[in-house]
């Protein structure tokens, strides 16, 4: 199992369509393996909130621009 304490967000205008294009090139939307993706929701802040967890578990968040 990937293990890694390690975070960072990623800032954009278009999350929407970074996401499109991760689950285009094959990453898997899925909640259990690594690499995986968490599609982008609105959250309460009013920024879309997305998430990318790389072969290694460091969580990327995607947050789109409000």
């Amino acid at each position: 199992m990937a293990e890694n304490s390690f975070e960072c967000c990623l800032r954009m205008d278009d999350v929407d369509t970074f996401y499109r294009v991760c689950v285009g090139a094959g990453l898997p939307e899925s909640a259990k393996g690594f690499p995986r993706l968490h599609p982008p929701r609105l959250e309460g802040a009013g920024h879309r909130i997305g998430a990318l967890l790389d072969p290694d578990g460091t969580l990327l968040r995607l947050i789109g621009n409000p």
